[in-house]
């Protein structure tokens, strides 16, 4: 499902129970972190909804600086530095933890700076939750934790951090009385999708857009399952605004595992472009990366709140639009 708009390409709708409840009680919405790729998400489905009624004038948005951040219909939101969050006083507000330091930052920081920068932010975030009660918290966190169980935290500085996250908001929650969905990501897909050079989907549909061949540099398999960033967002949003206190930990896990080959060959039929080359090395048939998540909790959860989850053709076929939308040198880069 999606909002009809003379967007470019598709953003994905509120589902019907979340954009009910959120205009129903006139709650406030919090988004810190509204522009990586699930906050500027959110806010376009928030920004796009007709069912969420005056809902934008309840969202409050802080990221790294300020500035304004345009949304469907010509209309506009306010991001404010997330040093004036301790000063936020809203009652019972949904909030979204979506700010930090992403993988690709690793390498440009030491571990103790990098580890510096995410423990401020995490800081920032939970002194200002001891202050306010809020009616659910929504923290994605990433499937990098698996490897970093049992780990050094130098051995993967990412999934640690975020691992302590997990464990510091859940007893935020369990202690203040308020219920955090934490959703453990695997691979999205769908629009809003920043840095495409990072993910093989993004670096796929952009070489293919462009008319390029497109290149494969691993030898072994690699193997991925994709959520919309739509769906992800609507189910960490309802399971949020469940009752209780606590945490409710699951996996963001596609359900149709593909190989970045036949990826790439079913990218190019959608498209059209199946003419254009597909590069890669030599089979290297000595190991293989597969990166997925339990995908059967998470179906279950959809069954539960009646959230169809796109299939991958549909998910290959919205991020795709967004990336044709963008300009050429930003798909060129990929």
């Amino acid at each position: 499902m999606s909002i009809p708009t003379p967007s470019p390409f598709p953003i994905p709708a509120l589902h019907p129970s979340v954009a009910g409840a959120l205009a129903g009680q006139e709650r406030p919405v919090v988004v810190i972190g509204g522009g990586g790729w699930m906050g500027q998400a959110v806010l376009h489905m928030i920004g796009g909804s007709a069912e969420s009624g005056d809902l934008l004038s309840r969202v409050h948005v802080f990221g790294s600086a300020a500035r304004t951040m345009p949304l469907p219909g010509g209309r506009s939101v306010a991001v404010r530095p997330l040093s004036e969050l301790g000063g936020l006083r809203v009652e019972a507000p949904l909030v979204f933890h979506l700010a930090f330091l992403t993988k690709d930052k690793v390498d440009g920081l030491s571990p103790d700076a990098y580890e510096r920068g995410n423990t401020a932010i995490t800081d920032a975030v939970a002194g200002w939750l001891e202050t306010v009660h809020p009616a659910g918290l929504v923290l994605p966190s990433s499937g990098a934790v698996y490897g970093a169980m049992g780990n050094a935290a130098g051995a993967n500085p990412y999934g640690a951090l975020k691992l302590k996250d997990e464990e510091r908001f859940a007893a935020l929650a369990a202690r203040r009385g308020f219920r955090v969905a934490i959703g453990r990501v695997f691979n999205l897909s769908g629009p809003f999708m920043n840095k495409l050079s990072l993910y093989a989907l993004g670096s796929i549909l952009a070489a293919l857009i462009d008319g390029r061949p497109v290149v494969l540099r691993a030898p072994h398999h690699v193997v991925r399952a994709y959520t919309h960033v739509g769906d992800a967002l609507n189910l960490m949003i309802t399971e949020a605004l469940e009752p209780g206190a606590g945490a409710s930990l699951f996996d963001v896990a596609g359900l149709e595992p593909v190989e970045v080959g036949e990826l790439a060959r079913r990218c190019a039929a959608l498209l059209g472009r199946a003419d254009i080359p597909i590069e890669r090395p030599p089979h290297d048939p000595g190991r293989e990366d597969r990166y997925l998540g339990d995908p059967a909790p998470w179906r279950r959860l959809a069954d539960r709140h009646g959230i169809a989850l796109r299939p991958l053709d549909a998910q290959i076929l919205d991020t795709a639009a967004y990336v044709a939308a963008l300009p050429p040198d930003e798909r060129r880069a990929a």
